[in-house]
């Protein structure tokens, strides 16, 4: 129950809705780095990682409440409450949105699935 409270509230946070939004065949495309027509758990860690990055201002590997977009995301993504978001645990709450974002758990993300009912 915990962890599925943490993803929701993640994904409220995140927004995964408006990045649906942004997702459309052509960058969806371009987002599938393999190439194989489409978007892994790991495909989509690293494209969330990206954002990371660019809220990583001081480029220490963390993203604190002075740097972040939206301070929701340290409360969720900070699991060891030390007041930042490490890589690590970005990217381990960006593949736990992933699971819950795939609805037919077949360790891809379909753009329908990034898009519900816009498809």
């Amino acid at each position: 129950m915990k962890v599925t409270t943490l993803i929701m509230t993640i994904l409220a946070i995140c927004s995964v809705s408006s990045l649906g939004a942004a997702v459309n065949s052509k960058n969806y495309s371009q987002m599938d780095k393999d190439g194989d027509g489409k978007w892994s758990y790991n495909e989509y860690v690293q494209y969330r990682m990206g954002g990371f990055k660019k809220m990583d201002t001081n480029k220490d590997g963390m993203v604190e409440a002075s740097e972040a977009w939206n301070t929701k995301f340290i409360t969720a993504a900070d699991t060891d409450k030390d007041g930042k978001v490490s890589s690590d645990e970005a990217a381990a709450t960006h593949l736990k949105i992933a699971g819950s974002v795939d609805k037919n758990k077949d360790g891809f993300i379909s753009i329908e699935e990034l898009n519900p009912g816009k498809n």
